[in-house]
C-alpha cells in the first residue's frame, strides 16, 4: 500500500489537499491511504505507533515543531521516505536540501503541480535500492546509494562502499549488469560509477562526494555524457531546485542539497 501523510494546520487546507491526494492518487493506484494531520507532533506519534508512510506532505510553518524540523529529524532515520514541502513563504525555497524533498509546492496548490510531484514521488517508490547476487553458495545484498564506484581489480570487482570496500571474484561486466542503468555508469575499462555520488566532472576526471578521483576513458567518454546528463535531466523533473550553467565548455549542473556540481 502507498500511504501519504498531509500535515498542515489549517483545516480547509489540509481537507482540500488530502481531498486532491485522493482524486489523483485514484488514478495511479487502487491500494492507498491519505491520513491527515494537523502538527508535527501527532504524526510523529503515528510514525512511532509503526505506521509506515511513503510520503510525507508537510507544510514547513506548523505550531509548535515546523514541517522543516520534522522533515530533517525524519530523513536522519529513513533514506527511503519522500518528502513534498507546502509553504506560502518563497525564502523556504534554498532550504531544507538535507531532507531532500521531492519537491516545493507553492501555496494555493496547483493541482497540476500536485499530480507532477505524486507521479514522482511513486517512481521513486518503485526504484530499486538494493542489488543481490549468489557466489560460492552464498548470498549478498549491497545497498545502491551506499555504492561509490565499483573497481575491476584482478579479474575481479571491488565494491567501494560508505563503510567499507568488498571484494567479489565477479568480472566488472558482470558487477555493470547487476546495477542499474539509470544511477550507473561504466566512464573507464575499470570503473562503473555511481551518477548520484559525482560532485564533479569534466571531460577527464570525476570527482566523488567521498573524496575520490576517476579517470574517464576515452573509449567511454561520449557515453558517460550521455548517460550523466539523461541522469541530470531526470532529476531536473524530480527535483526542479537544482539549476545549470556553463563552465569551461562543458554542461554543468549544481545540486542544492550537495553543493557540487556534474556535466
Amino acid at each position: 500500500m502507498f500511504r501519504l501523510a498531509v500535515c498542515e494546520d489549517d483545516k480547509a487546507i489540509r481537507e482540500q489537499l488530502c481531498s486532491l491526494c485522493r482524486e489523483i492518487l485514484s488514478g495511479f493506484l487502487t491500494d492507498f491511504e491519505v491520513m491527515a494531520f494537523s502538527s508535527a507532533g501527532e504524526l510523529e506519534k503515528e510514525m512511532a505507533e509503526g505506521t509506515q508512510f511513503q510520503l510525507l506532505c508537510l507544510d514547513i510553518m506548523l505550531p509548535g515543531k515546523s514541517g522543516m524540523e520534522l522533515a530533517l529529524e525524519v530523513r536522519k532515520r529513513d533514506e527511503k521516505i519522500k518528502i513534498l514541502f507546502i509553504t506560502g513563504f518563497t525564502e523556504y525555497l534554498l532550504e531544507g536540501y538535507e531532507a531532500r524533498p521531492i519537491q516545493y509546492l507553492m501555496k494555493p496548490v496547483d493541482r497540476r503541480q500536485l499530480e507532477k510531484a505524486l507521479a514522482t514521488a511513486l517512481r521513486l517508490s518503485d526504484r530499486p535500492t538494493e542489488i543481490s547476487f549468489s557466489l560460492g553458495g552464498k548470498t549478498y545484498i549491497l545497498p545502491l546509494d551506499e555504492i561509490f564506484f565499483v573497481e575491476s581489480i584482478n579479474h575481479g570487482s571491488l565494491f567501494h562502499l560508505e563503510k567499507e570496500d568488498r571484494f567479489f571474484w565477479l568480472p566488472l561486466s558482470s558487477a555493470e549488469s547487476l546495477l542499474p542503468r539509470e544511477q550507473f555508469c561504466r566512464c573507464h575499462k575499470s570503473f562503473v560509477v555511481n551518477m548520484k555520488q559525482i560532485r564533479e566532472a569534466d571531460g577527464r576526471k570525476i570527482l566523488l562526494s567521498n573524496g575520490s578521483r576517476l579517470d574517464i576513458g576515452a573509449r567511454y567518454a561520449a557515453d558517460f555524457k550521455e548517460s550523466f546528463v539523461r541522469f541530470l535531466n531526470r532529476c531536473t523533473d524530480e527535483f526542479p531546485p537544482c539549476s545549470f550553467l556553463e563552465r569551461g565548455g562543458f554542461l554543468h549542473k549544481k545540486i542544492p542539497w550537495t553543493g557540487g556540481y556534474g556535466i
